[in-house]
């Protein structure tokens, strides 16, 4: 009798498993493999700061909404898509070349002629970001908008010479 209910259970168990994985979600292999895909076409790690060099440790919300939602580093000269979701330039118009009008986040239809300044506060807050000076010899903390110039000054800093949070001039 005892064998009889531990079949039973078993059944049970095995009858709930296969549900559970028929009604969960299944990502694609496509899926899970976008992001890293999006990764390998920007190819940024040379001109982009990781969110690392952060002089502060902010909560990983506020990281996360100032970090391209492409290459995950810190906004470069953002652009935000009429779904409001922000890239860096380089990155979403690679991306949208690469892989169709589409935004990488959310799908929703967007053109590069659709990108857009994101607002003048939130540009302001991006700008005045502490960041640790990646020098070995220098502790100093430098504002995102001032990190190239003060980066210019020390001779080893071959490593980020390309590196531009904003756009200069010119069509977006």
């Amino acid at each position: 009798k005892q064998q009889a209910m531990n079949a039973q259970v078993s059944k049970k168990l095995r009858i709930m498993a296969r549900c559970a994985r028929q009604i969960r979600p299944v990502r694609s292999p496509k899926q899970m493999n976008s992001k890293s895909l999006m990764k390998k076409i920007v190819n940024c790690n040379k001109i982009h700061l990781s969110t690392k060099n952060f002089a502060v440790d902010y909560p990983a919300d506020f990281v996360k909404a100032v970090s391209c939602q492409i290459c995950e580093h810190i906004l470069a000269d953002p652009v935000e898509t009429t779904c409001k979701h922000l890239f860096c330039r380089v990155c979403i118009l690679k991306c949208l070349k690469v892989m169709g009008s589409y935004c990488p986040s959310c799908r929703y239809p967007c053109f590069p002629t659709d990108l857009v300044s994101p607002v003048k506060s939130f540009l302001s807050i991006l700008n005045n970001l502490p960041l640790r000076c990646p020098a070995k010899e220098c502790d100093e903390e430098i504002s995102l908008e001032k990190y190239c110039h003060h980066l210019s000054s020390h001779k080893d800093a071959k490593d980020k010479e390309g590196y531009v949070h904003i756009n200069k001039g010119g069509r977006p």
